[in-house]
């Protein structure tokens, strides 16, 4: 699989991680990372990146990382931890790799760095693979 095509496709076709600004970077077979950068309207009213900016964040890099594995997926279960409070910053990365790639089923850990490399937060997410939806590379 031509990983740079996918993450291309990915980027260009994820209306919903454009308008967040949420770009997918790198992608290799059953990992993904993705970065954010941030604006004004990612904080909550005490200026810190809004947790559901960083869990959105979360779930759009293991998207990315499950079709590297071929085919689409939808998340069944998200579990993520805020560990620091991402403030005073330009942008956050992303990043997915996963633990057990099944033939319906795919667990994956995720990180959310700063651009310092600080933990922000991190966490396990479920997809279940959309068999009758393999990806397509134009």
């Amino acid at each position: 699989m031509d990983y740079q095509k996918l993450a291309d496709q990915r980027n260009s076709t994820n209306n919903f991680a454009k308008h967040v600004n949420i770009t997918t970077t790198k992608i290799e077979h059953g990992y993904a990372e993705v970065k954010m950068e941030l604006q004004p309207f990612h904080l909550n009213p005490t200026g810190i990146v809004h947790g559901g900016a960083l869990y959105t964040m979360a779930d759009v890099v293991v998207g990315s990382a499950n079709a590297s594995l071929g085919t689409h997926g939808v998340t069944v279960d998200g579990a993520y931890h805020y560990l620091s409070p991402a403030s005073n910053m330009k942008e956050l990365t992303a990043t997915a790799k996963c633990v057990k790639e099944g033939g319906k089923i795919c667990v994956f850990d995720v990180e959310v760095l700063s651009e310092t490399g600080k933990l922000i937060g991190k966490g396990t997410f479920t997809t279940y693979r959309l068999l009758d939806m393999p990806i397509v590379l134009d």
